[in-house]
């Protein structure tokens, strides 16, 4: 997980570790962003540079999630990205 410069958005990536080339295949996948405010930005990939088509996965903005989505995801992911907004302490006056 990383932070932007100006502190206004936390970036988390996963990534499977090893060659992508593999035999393993996953059901599903989901990874939630707990902490923000909003989820700004989400995508999975099949290969480390290439998006899953649109229909195998779904931001889930109220839920703060990206997802796999059932009966459309065909197993094979590598990498997860999520850029949300962080709550931020109010200060009163």
């Amino acid at each position: 997980m990383s932070q932007s410069p100006d502190l206004t958005a936390y970036s988390c990536i996963i990534e499977r570790p090893g060659p992508t080339n593999s035999e393993l295949n996953f059901k599903q996948f989901k990874m939630s962003l707990i902490g923000v405010n909003e989820i700004n930005y989400g995508e999975a990939y099949g290969e480390p540079s290439v998006s899953l088509p649109a229909e195998e996965y779904m931001v889930d903005k109220r839920k703060m999630e990206v997802s796999a989505v059932q009966g459309k995801f065909k197993g094979h992911i590598s990498r997860m990205l999520a850029v949300g907004n962080p709550h931020f302490r109010h200060e009163e006056l």
